[in-house]
């Protein structure tokens, strides 16, 4: 059986196996997200809600994690974009084997960009930044609520010593879950 409780520098063991393996919704509270953590918050996303409050600190994570595969698409697209141009240079210099190559490559890029774009689905994530400054911490999905002084970066998780509880009775994650979503609502 997992403890009650953690102290030390690797509170991820308990925080990334919430994020990555629960099926239930999601629900975040960290007033600082890293670049890491939005990317798996954006997996965990694919197959389940998320809820996230976090601060104007985390805007940009929290920007990432709304737009999804956007960066995907832009990216796809420029290269199709490249490759058209360099299949026009084989083309106009007589080199045949440059202008079939870029062309393949460029109809791959824009292939997957229509793909990218296609499946990008609507986004089971939202993300709400209060006007006041919420500095608590805390991580709810399935039947376990992790709360303490981790934020959800690497240094909270990997690096700090911090402390965590795991909280695992059904009445305390219902009080955890209506603290949240008071906290959402004046939120939003």
């Amino acid at each position: 059986m997992e403890p009650e409780s953690y102290s030390g520098s690797s509170s991820f063991k308990y925080i990334d196996q919430l994020i990555e393996q629960g099926n239930g919704e999601l629900i975040i509270i960290s007033p600082y997200i890293s670049n890491n953590y939005a990317e798996m918050v954006l997996r965990a996303g694919k197959h389940r809600r998320v809820r996230i409050i976090t601060s104007q600190s985390s805007a940009e994570q929290a920007k990432r994690i709304m737009d999804g595969s956007v960066q995907k698409v832009w990216t796809a697209a420029k290269a199709a974009v490249v490759f058209i141009v360099a299949a026009s240079v084989g083309l106009y210099t007589g080199i045949t084997i440059i202008s079939e190559v870029a062309a393949s490559l460029a109809i791959t890029s824009s292939l997957l960009a229509v793909y990218w774009h296609r499946s990008k689905k609507k986004s089971n994530i939202n993300v709400r930044i209060p006007e006041r400054f919420v500095h608590e911490k805390m991580y709810i999905s399935d039947e376990l609520a992790i709360v303490g002084s981790a934020n959800l970066t690497y240094s909270g998780t990997h690096k700090n010593v911090e402390h965590i509880e795991l909280i695992r009775e059904p009445d305390r994650i219902d009080a955890l879950i209506a603290h949240f979503n008071e906290l959402w609502d004046s939120s939003g």
